[in-house]
């Protein structure tokens, strides 16, 4: 059960995920949450967030991390749609035998048992075309670039809830613009604490948050302190319930009455 948020800011991106997991064998849960990290870096620039499968997960990480370091002036260099065919192959590279060997297996332990540890949806932040870019890939590994005009994504358990939740936060607080950094990383925080205080269990522990943004002509990835970020969430929501309490029971005020018509008197 887990909850990736990506944002593609204005200047940046801005990647954020619960830290819960649950362990189990054969599509049953043996042992409760348990933190584990799901937000990782992509050599020195670049940033990789998962949902589903943990194994699949470092595979793949772990692939597109020495395709980077093999190729990272290309990554750089190349348009957006080069990196994200790039990558997606790789995705599906990693996947595909493991597909193929599970295929055979539901019809004798279920799909759920046969899938579960191939499943593994993914979300890459890296720089195309010298600008930040956001990238989801799905088990195939089919792709998709978030854009300015929907720059948000949710993976994961939680995205029924992330997804209009985000849309809302949009619509407040970047409605005619594309979010900066601070406003993604406000929102991030904000959708992950939502969900995970919200769902039913599966989404929960620790905020994990990152960052990836361009420095002049440098790449740099940070993972911001979140207690910071968890004090605004806690302030914008001290806010509205102080907006409520002051405004919500006055009456309006009745409309005045016309003036009389001196010219009728």
């Amino acid at each position: 059960m887990t909850l990736i948020v990506g944002i593609l800011c204005s200047d940046g991106v801005v990647m954020a995920s619960d830290s819960a997991a649950t362990y189990g064998s054969g599509g049953t849960s043996t042992i409760g949450q348990q933190e584990v990290t799901k937000l990782w870096k992509i050599g020195n620039a670049g940033l990789f967030g998962s949902t589903g499968a943990i194994g699949m997960a470092q595979m793949i990480h772990a692939s597109i991390e020495k395709d980077w370091t093999n190729g990272k002036p290309l990554y750089i260099q190349q348009q957006p749609s080069e990196v994200m065919g790039r990558i997606s192959k790789l995705v599906m590279k990693e996947t595909q035998e493991l597909f193929r060997t599970a295929q055979p297996l539901a019809a004798l332990i279920g799909q759920k048992a046969a899938g579960g540890p191939v499943i593994c949806t993914c979300l890459v932040a890296i720089c195309a075309d010298k600008r930040p870019r956001l990238f989801s890939f799905e088990p195939t590994g089919a792709p998709e670039e978030m854009t300015p005009d929907l720059p948000f994504v949710a993976l994961g358990s939680g995205q029924p809830i992330a997804d209009p939740f985000l849309a809302f936060l949009k619509r407040v607080f970047w409605r005619d613009h594309q979010p900066t950094m601070a406003e993604g990383r406000f929102a991030a925080a904000w959708t992950i604490r939502h969900v995970s205080q919200t769902n039913a269990g599966g989404v929960g522990g620790k905020l994990q948050l990152a960052v990836l943004r361009m420095d002049g002509a440098t790449v740099k990835v940070d993972f911001p302190d979140i207690e910071e970020h968890y004090q605004a969430v806690e302030q914008a929501e001290d806010a509205m319930r102080s907006y409520i309490a002051k405004h919500g029971d006055e009456p309006s005020a009745p409309p005045l009455p016309e003036p009389p018509n001196k010219d009728l008197a």
